[in-house]
């Protein structure tokens, strides 16, 4: 039961960011995002083309991780993942 209610929860959280985050230009989302990182204890790491720094930008927030070349394409596929995994909750509520 509590479980059930934490997943509730979760979902919510996940689908109420990727509102916000559609309806915000490339800077929004990148200040919305690292917000919701900090927030929520997830990590939110840029792309640095320095030798020897993170290769890839990385996002993991409310439980879904992500990467991508640069991090508005790790935003995006952020966005993509939780989409899939929205639709799979309900789907296996259904």
């Amino acid at each position: 039961m509590i479980a059930q209610g934490v997943a509730a929860r979760m979902a919510w959280a996940r689908s109420d960011l990727i509102q916000r985050l559609d309806r915000l230009d490339e800077a929004g989302r990148l200040d919305l995002m690292f917000e919701a990182c900090v927030e929520t204890g997830g990590s939110f790491i840029p792309h640095s083309p320095a030798p020897g720094d993170a290769t890839f930008a990385e996002i993991d927030c409310l439980g879904i991780y992500h990467s991508g070349d640069d991090m508005p394409e790790a935003i995006a596929g952020w966005i993509k993942a939780v989409r899939r995994t929205l639709t799979t909750s309900e789907e296996a509520a259904a």
